[in-house]
């Protein structure tokens, strides 16, 4: 996967000086005008004319014209000027605030910062190819910025000029007309010119739509420079006749996207939530609910969420659901367009049948560098770790924390816990610290794929139950509860164990006080630290719900033992319980059905929560969950097979396994041959968790 290139130098679209268009308030504004501005070509393999060719070009040199004439002197160090809407535009900003941000930019100079005080400000505000590092910043919960009004000039709610740069934080940007090249606009909220940067952090850019020009393009925002953008929601824009609803990149320019949502906007054609001709990265985003409209016949309808014409877009740990086009409701591209997909959910968009939620031309690049998840067979998924054809199981677009909506994977999602951490895609980590949001990744035991890592609580430590098997001097103990978390660290020699000799452990033995089990009765403990360490060693097999120990070395070397009626007590995890040690114990068994197809019902004690099943127990393949381990079988002692035990191909299926009561069927190859049977009257041994006892065969 490409990562971050230098912006591609030249813009295609160039510039000539043309008439002056009409302000609102009857003043002339002579600005330049592209040269063949046509977007009505076929789609099918070929790019768009107007694509990525930058609106720019002569404007920087226009600059000056734009703004507003300067009153008194702008302050040259780096100084806070600020705005209210009960503010004056007189005198330098600084004492006394301003009215207009407009204004305040005229008093600016580079380096500056521009409070903006709560409020609506109907305002135009043009930054000059001379101003770089501005910031313009609201309060926490934002200020309004309205182009729409009856003294503002017809323009961009900002328009940034080439060489200028300047971060706005905490604005909502909203109905802006663009800036404005014969009968096209570009960038009704947002107009970056080439060699001018933007940062947007914590921005609304939203209801961005004036279609009396007749043509818009990149109606939220335009850019032809570079531009990044932060935990911003871009919603409900509309591109009118012409491509990217939401945001437009021009051939030649960057976008780096962290952390947005990319909402309910709607493209002329192609590119409802974004349309890309030059590098667009998106990291943690989702692009939601966005449509490519139709324009005329003979237009191309397609991308609903992102189409990629002839540039390259980088999708890592994306969520781009519910959009709607003709072709590719999530995501198309045109010829010689690169897409790369890490981490990522393209899923439930709409599209008419026989089109998918992707629409991948042949001769552009499309890249699967896996653990994407896509809902159909549309999205070129080859990585072995990816999931085409699967439903994703969505939320709806809604608050579920964080600066930005989000869509949430619902309870049994496929997309969850699937990405071990760390997983890289070249430099991009498909684990990353946080997820949209900002909540931490991984919540489980893996990371979550898309944008959003559903929040795992993890419970209190509690044990359920403790149960033991085996014999005194050969126990294994096996406790159930919840909140385990993982294993503690363990110690690979045994504690302390003073003048004696060292001898190798078994396993891999813990001395750790998070998790030990002391015999109160015998007077000796396995695993704690202090007050006074011994060797008893635990190995361990550990799970959040489940932990299994055996006794390690110098157990048997010392005598140690652990008898039935001991009193005792465990530890895991600071969670405590304390009984008597009860080893399993086989009450009663019984057969039901026939020698040919028989069930067999142990009751007892002790039995834990179930070995571990073995898949491959039996040739061929088993039917249901097939055991083979010595801890669980039967013996047919009078025919001489044995079903369970490694070694023979008939294997026990497990209906149901409790502490107290097992269920077994036979599994697979035993009506195969059709020469094992359990006859009425034939010896039988069974054997559950270390218990066995013996009998005859009698059916009811």
């Amino acid at each position: 996967m490409k990562r971050n290139p230098s912006p591609r130098q030249g813009s295609r679209r160039q510039f000539e000086p043309e008439r002056a268009v009409a302000t609102k308030d009857g003043l002339t504004d002579h600005t330049a005008s592209p040269v063949g501005r046509s977007c009505r070509g076929e789609r099918s393999r070929m790019p768009f004319s107007h694509k990525a060719q930058s609106v720019i070009g002569g404007l920087a040199l226009l600059a000056g014209m734009l703004t507003i004439p300067l009153v008194g002197t702008p302050a040259y160090a780096s100084t806070t000027l600020n705005v209210s809407t009960t503010g004056s535009n007189a005198g330098n900003c600084q004492n006394n605030p301003c009215a207009t941000i407009s204004y305040a930019v005229s008093q600016a100079a580079s380096g500056d910062t521009i409070d903006v005080a709560a409020g609506t400000y109907q305002d135009i505000v043009s930054i000059p190819a001379t101003l770089t590092g501005l910031t313009i910043t609201g309060p926490t919960g934002g200020a309004t910025v309205d182009g729409e009004s009856t003294t503002a000039q017809v323009g961009s709610v900002f328009a940034v000029y080439g060489g200028a740069s300047v971060t706005l934080e905490n604005l909502t940007i909203s109905d802006g007309e663009g800036t404005v090249f014969g009968d096209e606009a570009s960038g009704d909220g947002v107009f970056i010119s080439e060699n001018a940067s933007a940062d947007l952090v914590d921005d609304t850019i939203t209801n961005n739509t004036d279609c009396r020009v007749g043509n818009v393009e990149g109606a939220g925002v335009y850019n032809s420079g570079t531009a990044t953008l932060s935990d911003d929601t871009v919603s409900n824009n509309t591109a009118c006749g012409l491509p990217g609803g939401g945001i437009f990149t021009a051939s030649g320019s960057s976008t780096a996207l962290t952390n947005d949502t990319i909402s309910g906007n709607v493209g002329g054609g192609t590119g409802g939530g974004l349309f890309n001709s030059g590098w667009t990265t998106l990291n943690d985003d989702t692009v939601a609910g966005n449509t490519a409209a139709y324009v005329e016949l003979g237009s191309a309808n397609a991308g609903g969420g992102i189409y990629n014409d002839e540039g390259t877009v980088e999708l890592n740990a994306d969520t781009i659901a519910g959009n709607t086009a003709v072709y590719g409701g999530g995501v198309a591209t045109s010829s010689d367009a690169t897409t790369d997909l890490a981490g990522s959910i393209v899923g439930t968009n709409s599209q008419t049948p026989g089109s998918g939620n992707c629409d991948i031309v042949s001769d552009s690049t499309w890249s699967d560098d896996g653990y994407n998840l896509a809902a159909d067979g549309s999205c070129g998924l080859s990585s072995s770790t990816s999931l085409p054809g699967t439903n994703p199981e969505l939320g709806t677009l809604t608050n579920n924390g964080g600066m930005t909506q989000t869509m949430e994977p619902q309870v049994g999602s496929p997309a969850i816990n699937k990405i071990p951490d760390p997983t890289s895609a070249d430099t991009f980590s498909l684990c990353p610290g946080t997820d949209q949001r900002g909540v931490s990744r991984p919540q489980g035991p893996a990371c979550d794929i898309g944008s959003v890592e559903v929040r795992q609580t993890t419970p209190e430590p509690a044990i359920s139950g403790v149960s033991f098997s085996g014999s005194a001097s050969h126990p294994t103990v096996t406790i159930t509860g919840t909140g385990f978390g993982n294993a503690p660290a363990g110690t690979a020699e045994p504690a302390n164990c003073g003048w004696l000799p060292l001898l190798p452990g078994s396993g891999s033995d813990y001395a750790s006080n998070d998790l030990s089990l002391i015999d109160v009765t015998g007077g000796w403990h396995a695993g704690l630290t202090i007050p006074s360490p011994d060797c008893v060693g635990l190995d361990v097999t550990y799970s959040p719900t489940q932990v299994v120990l055996k006794f390690g070395s110098y157990y048997k070397t010392h005598g140690w033992t652990l008898n039935a009626g001991d009193a005792f007590t465990v530890n895991v995890a600071s969670a405590t319980a304390s009984a008597t040690v009860e080893y399993s114990k086989i009450r009663s068994v019984s057969f039901s059905g026939s020698s040919s197809d028989p069930t067999v019902t142990i009751e007892g004690r002790g039995f834990g929560s179930g070995p571990a099943a073995s898949a491959s127990g039996a040739p061929g393949g088993g039917s249901g969950t097939d055991y083979n381990l010595d801890e669980l079988y039967v013996l047919d002692t009078s025919s001489g097979w044995y079903a369970g035990q490694p070694g023979n191909w008939v294997t026990v299926n497990v209906v149901s396994y409790t502490n107290t009561r097992v269920v077994l069927q036979f599994g697979s190859y035993y009506d195969y041959y059709n020469t094992w049977v359990l006859d009425p009257g034939a010896s039988y041994a069974v054997g559950v968790a270390g218990a066995s006892t013996s009998g005859v065969v009698s059916y009811h």
